[in-house]
């Protein structure tokens, strides 16, 4: 399982995600984060998640054998949309490292062979200068039944265990390289994004705006990662990022 001593060691040499908080089990690491006060680059890691939520509110089932932690950036940003287009990147280039190829479904979740193998989930407070970035990944553990994409872990994809402190390791290392350097990084981070997405051409998409549920049909994404969709009118229209949010 987790060898936390050998996390620290390793997670102290980072520029921002260098503060390690390790829990066998928590209620939700998001939660944790939101609920009290840490310095920027705070990562809460657990073994088991009683009440771990994906978006709109969703449980996310977080067994024992998977990886499910959060990180928090201090700062007043109205629009984080960055924060899920990073840890999606990161995600898919750690993947890679293990000759996994895998796909970007917008706006949140990471597919391998159409199965959902990682969701991601932004929770922004403004007014408290919170961003909080939550991560799920399947590694080791049993895939839930009955999830509304069909699930895939790791383990599964490669028939073998996988060494999860490495993957949790690698994947730190990335996120913390684009946070150190985030508007450096930018462009060829959404670029990035643009390019491993999964394809949703003519497909239903559902957006909260205002508190209303709206559905769209997906054309495309533009150069810098706005959504280019129908409406039920049939007319074509640009969304900016920054809805994941609202």
């Amino acid at each position: 399982m987790f060898n936390i001593n050998f996390l620290n060691k390793k997670i102290k040499k980072n520029k921002i995600l260098n503060k390690l908080i390790f829990f066998k089990t928590v209620d939700s690491t998001n939660d944790f984060l939101k609920e009290k006060n840490y310095p920027t680059g705070t990562t809460i890691l657990a073994v088991v998640q009683l009440s771990g939520k994906g978006k709109l509110g969703k449980k996310w089932i977080s067994d024992k054998g998977g990886l499910w932690f959060s990180f928090i950036i201090n700062k007043k940003e109205k629009s984080p949309y960055l924060y899920v287009v990073l840890s999606s990147v990161a995600l898919v280039e750690v993947l890679k490292k293990y000759n996994v190829n895998a796909k970007i479904k917008w706006p949140n979740d990471i597919l391998v062979n159409n199965k959902k193998i990682c969701g991601i989930l932004v929770e922004n407070d403004y007014y408290k200068g919170k961003i909080i970035t939550g991560i799920g990944v399947n590694i080791n553990n049993k895939i839930p039944l009955n999830t509304d994409i069909p699930a895939i872990s790791l383990k599964k994809i490669k028939n073998r265990n996988i060494d999860i402190n490495s993957f949790f390791l690698n994947f730190i290392k990335i996120v913390d390289k684009y946070l150190f350097k985030i508007k450096k990084y930018k462009n060829i981070i959404i670029k990035k994004w643009i390019k491993n997405q999964y394809n949703l051409k003519d497909k239903e998409i559902k957006i909260f705006k205002n508190g209303k549920l709206m559905r769209f049909k997906f054309l495309k994404l533009s150069k810098n990662g706005d959504l280019i969709v129908k409406n039920e009118q049939g007319k074509k229209q640009k969304i900016k990022t920054e809805i994941f949010f609202i």
